[in-house]
């Protein structure tokens, strides 16, 4: 401690040269005399050169003077004097934590960024060039290829093909292209009506024909200009035929699907379909028997639903809604639905429960948990009697007749007590209760309600 404060002292007193700081070592003193006896060109002169400090330390070389106030150390590495000035060690950790730069400091070390990234060599060593990418691009045949294009060379294939596999396999390639509404106008523009469509309504193959509808239903659904190009291409007609075609169950589901899609929202096709005859086509489906046909049969009382729902709907007061509702009023479509005997049709589509024991079971086991789900029937019913319901004024006479309301009476007490079962559990899904408020707004109508 006391030699450290002899230091300070020192160096306080003004400038001492290196020999006279060794002095101040006790060690140094002890050793001097054997040293001077070792060798005489150990000893220290004084020099020249003037020590400059900084904020780095600096070697002090041997009989350099340096001036007071700095703080000196011995590096234990090295064993040589180094010297830099004071620096309070709160303000030394604050250089260190926060750097302080001049705009000029800034200005120079942005110019430079450049060059601290690399050179041009060093980045082309490590990245290839885009010529060279372009080339290793060409070598694997590497070919972004547009919708448009890829349609365009599905329709080659398609006209070259000689086998109805791979027409078949084509037409259900374009359909996954057509349910984008620009490819599906794409579809129309590079040929697609003429050279796939035509010629596959045509095919005596079913399958064909069966895929041709599937791809009008997905390429006209919400495309007002596709719907327009189907009807001036007399497709309403065409698919008609195919509806009502007896031998291929699945070529009138599909054909229907096709014709749903041009028909909605569509006046003018829809006017067309009914000057045509459409009703009375549809009519003839409810004559087939099996269940493929019982599903088909649902999906054109819907068909007919919708039609009735977007005459009632329409807004008119927007000019869009107004011109609509003109085009709507030029066929009469609940006139003619009375007068067609299309609401017979409901005679031989209403159907009752099946009532043995399983089925009961199943049907009280849904009204109280949802790990039992409703039979198909139920839905089945549920479409026709919303159906009945849209429909009742135009069918009020049909509704009367004794076969009609017998089987809504029983329908009627069937779901009256399921319903109740429904109320007992406190269930906010009343699905029963809603089918019996549908059957009891369609008995309304009738004159033989029996009290339930």
């Amino acid at each position: 401690m006391n030699f450290l404060l002899c230091i300070f002292f020192c160096q306080s007193l003004g400038w001492v040269s290196s020999q006279e700081l060794m002095a101040l070592n006790p060690k140094d003193a002890l050793n001097s005399e054997s040293e001077e006896s070792v060798s005489s060109s150990t000893e220290e002169v004084s020099s020249p050169e003037i020590f400059v400090p900084t904020s780095d330390w600096q070697e002090i070389k041997p009989g350099q003077s340096i001036p007071r106030g700095l703080h000196v150390r011995i590096n234990m590495e090295t064993g040589k004097k180094e010297a830099k000035f004071l620096v309070n060690k709160k303000e030394e950790e604050k250089e260190k934590e926060e750097p302080n730069y001049n705009y000029q400091e800034l200005k120079e070390a942005l110019k430079n960024i450049k060059n601290d990234a690399g050179s041009d060599d060093i980045i082309k060593s490590k990245f290839r060039s885009l010529d060279e990418l372009k080339k290793d691009f060409k070598e694997f045949e590497v070919k972004v290829e547009s919708d448009v294009n890829a349609m365009i060379k599905l329709i080659k294939n398609f006209v070259e093909s000689k086998s109805d596999e791979e027409k078949i396999n084509i037409v259900e390639n374009l359909e996954y292209y057509v349910h984008q509404v620009d490819n599906a106008v794409d579809f129309l523009t590079v040929g697609g009506l003429e050279q796939i469509l035509v010629p596959s309504l045509n095919s005596s193959s079913t399958l064909l024909q069966e895929m041709a509808g599937f791809l009008i239903g997905s390429s006209a659904q919400s495309n007002p200009r596709v719907q327009i190009a189907y009807l001036e291409a007399g497709f309403i007609n065409t698919l008609l035929r195919m509806v009502s075609s007896h031998s291929s169950p699945e070529v009138s589901g599909k054909a229907l699907y096709g014709l749903s899609a041009i028909l909605r929202n569509f006046p003018e096709a829809q006017n067309t379909f009914l000057r045509h005859g459409g009703l009375d086509v549809l009519r003839q489906v409810f004559n087939y028997q099996g269940n493929v046909f019982d599903k088909i049969k649902i999906k054109i009382l819907t068909l007919i639903q919708d039609m009735q729902e977007e005459r009632r709907d329409i807004d008119i007061s927007t000019q869009d809604g107004y011109l609509r509702s003109e085009q709507y009023r030029l066929v009469n479509l609940e006139s003619m639905l009375s007068t067609s005997g299309w609401c017979q049709v409901f005679q031989t589509v209403l159907v009752l429960p099946r009532e043995d024991r399983r089925t009961i079971r199943e049907d009280i086991l849904s009204t109280v948990s949802d790990e039992f789900p409703l039979r198909v029937e139920h839905d089945y019913i549920e479409k026709i009697v919303t159906a009945m319901l849209k429909m009742k004024d135009q069918c009020q006479t049909e509704f009367k007749q004794k076969d009609v309301l017998d089987k809504l009476n029983q329908l009627a007490g069937k779901y009256k007590e399921l319903s109740n079962r429904e109320l007992i559990q406190d269930d906010t899904d009343i699905y029963f209760s809603s089918l019996l408020q549908i059957i009891n707004s369609i008995l309304a109508t009738g004159v033989g309600k029996t009290e339930l």
